[in-house]
C-alpha cells in the first residue's frame, strides 16, 4: 500500500480494450475485411489499406479499428447481405489520395 500513488487508474471502457485479440486485415475493394470466416463492413475511407483491428473471441458481433498510436478510429459489425447490397457507394478518386 505504501505504493499505492504510483499505481495508474484506468477507467474501466479502456481497460477492457487492453485485452482484445489483435490482428492486421487488409481492406478490400467494397470496403470489408475478412476475421475468423466473417466478413464485416468498414468505411470506405479504408479501402486498399491495412487497418489494425481488435476484438473479443468470444464476441465477434463487433470489432474495433484502431490508430498505430491505440486510439479508437471506428468500430464495426458483420456484414448483413442484402442491406450491403443496396448501399449506393460514391466512386473514390485514387489520383487524389497521393499513393502510387
Amino acid at each position: 500500500m505504501r505504493d499505492y500513488e504510483k499505481v495508474r487508474h484506468i477507467p474501466t471502457e479502456q481497460l477492457n480494450f487492453h485485452f482484445l485479440h489483435r490482428k492486421e486485415c487488409r481492406v478490400y475493394n467494397d470496403a470489408t475485411v475478412k476475421l475468423l470466416g466473417d466478413v464485416y463492413e468498414t468505411p470506405q475511407q479504408f479501402i486498399g489499406s491495412k487497418i489494425k483491428v481488435r476484438y473479443l473471441p468470444t464476441d465477434k458481433s463487433e470489432l474495433f479499428i484502431f490508430s498505430d498510436d491505440g486510439k479508437l478510429l471506428h468500430t464495426i459489425y458483420p456484414v448483413e447481405k442484402v442491406d450491403n447490397s443496396k448501399i449506393k457507394r460514391t466512386a473514390i478518386d485514387y489520383t487524389r489520395t497521393g499513393g502510387a
